[in-house]
This record gives structure tokens, sequence and C-alpha cells, in this order.
């Protein structure tokens, strides 16, 4: 997995708990204490954040933190050098195609 691919992953499990919990980014990054284009930065995966923000972002949605870093079995959209590409989570070998 590549960085970007690993930023794309957390940004969209964030984007999932944080719309599945029926909040908006204004809402989450007040929560936090951040600036909302902090939480924009993280959904668009053009940021990554520090373990410590990780772990009171997963404190506040109420999920485990490594549940950001999985892989749901669904298609992903990324883009990486202003070319969108699709990805699909093949659950058996574990690793997106």
């Amino acid at each position: 997995m590549t960085v970007q691919e690993f930023k794309f992953l957390f940004g969209h499990n964030l984007k999932y708990f944080r719309v599945k919990k029926g909040w908006t980014q204004l809402r989450l990054a007040i929560e936090i204490g951040i600036e909302r284009s902090v939480i924009s930065g993280y959904e668009t995966g053009r940021a990554i954040p520090l373990i410590s923000t990780l772990l009171i972002i997963a404190m506040i949605l109420k999920v485990e933190p490594w549940e950001f870093f999985f892989k749901r079995d669904e298609q992903c959209y990324i883009n990486v050098f202003g070319k969108k590409q699709t990805y699909y989570y093949k659950k058996r070998v574990g690793k997106f195609i």
C-alpha cells in the first residue's frame, strides 16, 4: 500500500464514521479543537493526523483507532496525480486491486 492509498483509506473511513454519526466537518473540528480545513485535509487524503490526534478523533467518534485503517468490502475512489482510479477491496487477498 502506498502512502497516498494509506491517507485515502484513513480519510475515507473518517468521513464514513463522521457521516454515520450525523456530524459535519465543522462539528467534528469543534469537538477536537482544530480547524475545519484540517478535517477536510484528512478526508481528502492531503494530510494524516498525529497519533495523539488520531486517538482523540477515535474517542470522540466512539470507534477503535484501528478501524480507520480497516478496508471495507466496497468500491473506493482515489485521486492520484489528477487521475481518478477505482479500487476494489478483495476480502480474501486483503489488499486493494
